[in-house]
């Protein structure tokens, strides 16, 4: 199968539940669940059919979701000085939370998918060595590795981090609807999150005037990983992915829940 990507709408809807500070400018339609997982899943659909394939340099002429999750205008400015101790203390405490929810709901969709893949007791020990070269490598919760960090380098780095696992998730999802997968729900939902999970980044990285690094686009993820043949492959890529992303998404709520305990 080659690769394909789809188009997203330029005012992005990640789920029904729009994150604290995203701007009310961006309004989502709220429809039943079901309706709007299918909507979605045709969009995917249309949009993949329509679209050139993604090439080996990952240039493509569409701007992915994750870029600019909250849809924020290209002026957004903030205003830190004008923040209060507690309205700091709010947002670390909502990047926290959200980071929280994120792994929790994402650790619930792995044990879902293992049931119907791995279901071996001792697949996940097996495999615990086994990783994907492409994705970042997730720091150690430590605390002194937290207390190296200033709340500017918090928001930079796990931006950058969560757009790795926005590019594998894209591909989890199209490869789910492509092959005819019983999983296209399941990481639709997780893709949410993490969208949601961006969203209250990109607004920490706006408020605090943080100079983001280059965004994280498709090409960091190659063909070798994308296209493959065999279900069980996909598989056990899909589950490299889903429980690196759950590490990504603890550390992220332990990081923020500490520094916004010592700000």
């Amino acid at each position: 199968m080659k690769s394909r990507v789809a188009r997203v709408r330029k005012d992005p809807c990640w789920g029904s539940e729009r994150p604290s500070w995203l701007p009310h400018r961006t309004v989502c339609r709220l429809v039943p669940a079901d309706t709007r997982t299918w909507v979605t899943v045709l969009a995917v659909l249309f949009h993949s059919t329509m679209s050139a394939p993604v090439s080996r340099t990952g240039d493509s002429s569409d701007h992915p979701l994750w870029v600019n999750p909250c849809n924020l205008p290209d002026d957004a400015r903030g205003h830190a000085d004008h923040l209060s101790p507690q309205d700091v203390r709010n947002m670390l405490d909502a990047v926290a939370n959200r980071a929280r929810v994120a792994s929790e709901e994402a650790d619930k969709a792995k044990r879902r998918f293992l049931e119907r893949t791995f279901a071996d007791s001792e697949f996940e020990d097996s495999v615990a060595s086994y990783m994907q070269s492409w994705l970042p490598n997730v720091p150690m919760p430590t605390e002194d590795h937290f207390r190296s960090m200033t709340k500017e380098e918090a928001y930079k780095k796990t931006f950058g981090f969560v757009q790795y696992f926005a590019v594998g998730l894209e591909q989890a999802v199209l490869d789910q609807i492509f092959h005819n997968g019983p999983f296209h729900r399941l990481f639709l939902e997780i893709q949410q999150n993490l969208g949601q999970l961006l969203c209250e980044l990109q607004i920490g990285i706006v408020h605090f005037n943080v100079a983001k690094s280059a965004d994280v686009l498709r090409d960091v993820m190659s063909h070798e990983y994308r296209d493959i043949k065999q279900d069980s492959q996909r598989n056990l890529r899909d589950y490299i992915i889903l429980r690196e992303y759950i590490r990504l998404t603890r550390y992220i709520s332990e990081l923020f829940a500490y520094l916004r305990d010592h700000s």
